[in-house]
């Protein structure tokens, strides 16, 4: 599994060990939507001076 903010992606795992993702690249995506990208973990503190709201563009 591979955790990315709110987001967890999973797949099998390929014999020589890395995880195949078939279909488009979402952490690529998310990084188009965000212009700051935020502590990949929802447990960490957001960057200094910004909040949520500043950070998402809708």
């Amino acid at each position: 599994m591979v955790r990315f903010g709110p987001f967890r992606l999973t797949a099998p795992p390929g014999e020589d060990g890395r995880i195949v993702i078939k279909g488009p690249q979402l952490i690529g995506f998310i990084s188009r939507l965000l212009p700051t990208c935020p502590d990949p973990d929802p447990l960490l503190p957001w960057p200094a001076a910004q909040d949520r709201e500043q950070l998402w563009p809708f």
